[in-house]
């Protein structure tokens, strides 16, 4: 049983529309136990490429070919991203030069929610790395991207004249600041000639024949499809062979990291380790892999968060726990997983601590959840609507 600083009755009845479904994905999991396995339950035939312009100052930096997927991932600026869509489903990665259209510079819109100096100063970093990548970037007038069946950009890398161009591809988009989804892709699905969109959220369910028979009438559609496509061991295959050492303490998130105060390392300490702040890809995936927890500090975050970093902890082997409120990614969570304070945080790691089947039980099931929301629905949705 969980302590009693566990969930509490009045905390249960006013999040009842969380947890109600929580529950049920719990009992379905626990009967599956530590049966499920990463990996799609059939071959990807579709050829898939995943592409952004190489003024872009999110994901990777090298073209995918003869490097490994570790080396990809690692090469990223930001974030780990989809990585089961190039360890499970090979796909490649490709950066384009930009293009001249208007569609290609969606991304300046969301700096203007910055002062004058802040623009000036991000547009220029844009700048600075299409110089930087332009080398190792293709034309996207030139390419033949008729040697893919699916093509997934970051924003709109592909302009529409030459989407056109190539009719029996499945093109998509996301838009790395959802803050422009409402404009760019909500009011009127997908725009630009493109086909889907992919919005960012985790997939709980299969897609329905009915949005499948709607979408052979008019060929656009939207759905959902995390930024992090990871599956539930993504981070830790690529990393077990050099990190499989006993695991010890705990990976706080980065956004709450920046919040902690001496007292919250000096108190999570007494668990070991206390990791967190770093920027380099390589360096946050091993330290990931070595620690027992990922943990969102309580009452410490300004704004909410998808969640990106629970999907990408749980993939690395980390028991996640957070408060509900703080991020979107809420089915991830279970409620022996949810703590609202930090009192409460430091009890529930303590009775991990001292039930080391409990913590197996809970690492799993999130494992499972991770799996199954984060890559396996998800993708399998994206092949039924190419397959449509």
């Amino acid at each position: 049983m969980l302590p009693a600083v566990g969930v509490q009755p009045k905390y249960i009845a006013g999040n009842l529309f969380v947890f109600g479904r929580i529950y049920t994905v719990y009992s379905f999991f626990e009967k599956m136990k530590d049966q499920t396995k990463s990996g799609l339950p059939f071959n990807v035939k579709a050829r898939i490429v995943y592409v952004k312009q190489s003024t872009c100052v999110d994901m990777y930096t090298i073209t995918s070919g003869d490097v490994d997927v570790r080396t990809l991932i690692e090469s990223s600026l930001h974030r780990s991203g989809p990585i089961s869509l190039f360890s499970e489903c090979n796909a490649d990665f490709k950066m384009v030069k930009p293009a001249r259209e208007k569609e290609c510079f969606i991304w300046r819109e969301w700096l203007h929610f910055n002062d004058y100096d802040i623009f000036k100063k991000m547009v220029q970093e844009y700048v600075d790395l299409g110089k930087r990548f332009n080398d190792v970037a293709v034309d996207p007038y030139r390419f033949d991207w008729s040697v893919y069946d699916i093509v997934i950009c970051i924003d709109v890398a592909v302009p529409s004249k030459v989407v056109k161009q190539y009719p029996d591809i499945l093109w998509c988009y996301y838009l790395k600041e959802p803050c422009l989804s409402f404009k760019y892709a909500e009011t009127f699905g997908p725009m630009f000639g493109y086909n889907v969109f992919v919005d960012q959220m985790l997939e709980t369910d299969s897609i329905s024949g009915k949005k499948l028979a709607m979408y052979k009438k008019w060929p656009r559609i939207s759905i959902h499809f995390p930024y992090f496509l990871q599956a539930g061991d993504a981070v830790w295959k690529l990393y077990s062979k050099e990190e499989n050492v006993p695991r010890s303490g705990v990976f706080v998130e980065s956004r709450s990291y920046r919040q902690k105060s001496e007292e919250d390392i000096k108190a999570l300490s007494k668990f070991g380790p206390v990791r967190g702040g770093y920027s380099e890809i390589e360096t946050i995936m091993r330290n990931l892999c070595r620690s027992k927890y990922l943990v969102v500090l309580p009452n410490r975050m300004t704004v909410r968060y998808r969640g990106n970093s629970l999907v990408e902890g749980v993939s690395a082997g980390c028991l996640v726990l957070s408060p509900l409120r703080d991020i979107l990614y809420r089915d991830l969570l279970t409620p022996g997983t949810v703590v609202s304070t930090f009192d409460e945080l430091m009890d529930r790691i303590e009775y991990f601590e001292n039930n080391p089947n409990a913590y197996e039980k809970e690492r799993n099931l999130q494992k499972s959840l991770v799996d199954e929301y984060c890559f396996q629905i998800p993708m399998q949705n994206l092949l039924a609507v190419w397959n449509c």
